[in-house]
């Protein structure tokens, strides 16, 4: 891959065929967007931090492993280290720092 080139993977909704998720990996910022489609238009988008990437890497896997041995899928909730949004009074997000 060519340097400032991005590289996108194209996942179907399961549900909705007018629907996908796109992952798309940016190297200038060491993030990969998520960006959820409707038909041809963007619904939200979410930039993740590769750091942050690899717990969703170990949740696939971990899937992976459970389907292929044949075993019932285990609940694992997870508390993310992460700030609360704030909302202002104007109902705009702001970061919670």
């Amino acid at each position: 891959m060519e340097e400032g080139h991005t590289k996108s993977v194209l996942l179907g909704d399961a549900r909705d065929p007018e629907r996908c998720l796109r992952a798309t990996w940016h190297p200038d910022s060491a993030t990969v967007v998520f960006s959820f489609w409707n038909g041809p238009v963007c619904a939200a988008s979410t930039p993740v931090d590769l750091a942050d990437a690899s717990r969703l890497v170990d949740l696939l896997v971990g899937a992976l492993r459970q389907t292929a041995e044949g075993r019932e899928p285990e609940t694992m909730v997870m508390r993310l280290p992460r700030r609360s949004p704030v909302w202002t009074d104007l109902g705009a997000y702001e970061s919670g720092e």
